[in-house]
């Protein structure tokens, strides 16, 4: 999912916009594990940086939500499954 960069920026209104202006904007600039390392979703030292600046930046804009978890599904992209969606799949 992208996000306007000015949302993210400037006017977070949901958690993932948080962990995302980490990603996309804190991490280039701090570069926490040197220059040139990418964001690896599967690093618990790299989720675990992203929860603790994104949670940061959730606390100045009164945003609940942000824990590992839901980080790292951020950061790797997943899509959770909904139960009844793969019921239906499965029985056709």
């Amino acid at each position: 999912v992208n996000f306007p960069q000015c949302t993210i920026a400037n006017n977070p209104r949901l958690p993932e916009h948080c962990v995302e202006w980490v990603t996309s904007i804190l991490w280039p600039k701090e570069k926490p594990f040197g220059p040139g390392v990418n964001i690896d979703g599967d690093s618990i030292e790299h989720i675990q940086w992203i929860v603790e600046h994104a949670t940061k930046r959730a606390n100045e804009h009164n945003i609940t939500g942000i824990n590992f978890r839901f980080t790292q599904g951020v950061v790797k992209r997943v899509i959770p499954a909904v139960a009844s969606t793969n019921a239906v799949i499965a029985s056709i």
